[in-house]
């Protein structure tokens, strides 16, 4: 039975590590203090900041992510990582969900400062624009991070790939020594002459 992305995200009875544990951990410490710095440290109206940063935001995080998305997806599909999640085929749901969390993560990022450059929290209380930035920030902070796992997943799994093809190149190569009596079977003249 296949496991969908909300199911393995929420973490259902059939899966033992939830997708939302990437995200709600340790480093969601980091991405409050990196948030309540930056809140700190930001002046002006909400929407002013979210149309300075919008454009770049999104193109930087949405391209790096989506420009990857053609190497994800022939590492997936290759041999090697088959092979390797045969046996568990929760690894499998793993390696293909991570980088679609990363996409959803980056894509709601995208949205929050998009929504907000329309200018709906600036006539706000003080105390909701701060909680605003708080969650602006955090929401930034962490598709930074995942952005930057979809670099670093990729490129491990490219690694993996390459290991696992050379480990199965190395079983089906022949021991040096029945190499030599293959080719004094196939080659008997060679070996007589010399």
């Amino acid at each position: 039975m296949i496991i969908d992305f909300w199911e393995w995200l929420s973490g259902s009875p059939r899966v033992e590590n939830p997708g939302y544990k990437r995200v709600i951990n340790q480093w969601l410490f980091f991405h409050l203090f990196v948030a309540f710095t930056l809140t700190l440290l930001t002046s002006g109206p909400i929407s002013d900041i979210a149309k300075i940063l919008i454009i770049p935001l999104s193109g930087s995080l949405i391209g790096i992510t989506f420009a990857w998305s053609g190497n994800i997806s022939s590492l997936l599909m290759s041999k090697e990582l088959s092979d390797l999640t045969t046996e568990d085929e929760e690894k499998f749901y793993d390696f293909v969900y991570t980088f679609q969390l990363a996409a959803l993560v980056i894509i709601v990022s995208t949205c929050l400062w998009a929504i907000n450059a329309l200018g709906f929290v600036d006539k706000a209380n003080p105390t909701i624009k701060i909680i605003t930035l708080l969650i602006l920030y955090t929401a930034t902070s962490c598709a930074i991070r995942e952005g930057w796992n979809v670099i670093i997943g990729v490129s491990s799994l490219t690694i993996v790939r390459f290991k696992v093809r050379r480990m199965n190149e190395e079983h089906k190569k022949p021991p040096v020594k029945d190499a030599v009596h293959f080719k004094e079977r196939n080659h008997p003249q060679k070996h007589k002459a010399s």
